[in-house]
């Protein structure tokens, strides 16, 4: 799991977050079944992506999302 930065606190909002595993845009999924798929969530304190399965070492993540919130 990784913590975003900044959160995501509106729920409609949390569709707007992408990820890429090395260059590759990654899948939303409810269940991820791998380090291809993700989710996501606000727990209260932090938006909180999941993957279905970890990414091996040196591989490069990139987030792309928008917060709903001031800086």
């Amino acid at each position: 799991t990784f913590n975003l930065t900044r959160r995501i606190t509106t729920a409609a909002w949390l569709d707007f977050a992408m990820l890429f595993r090395n260059g590759m845009l990654c899948k939303k999924a409810g269940s991820p079944a791998d380090s291809s798929e993700y989710s996501i969530a606000d727990n209260g304190s932090n938006t909180v992506v999941t993957f279905g399965a970890a990414p091996a070492a040196g591989e490069t993540m990139t987030f792309r999302y928008i917060t709903d919130t001031a800086a």
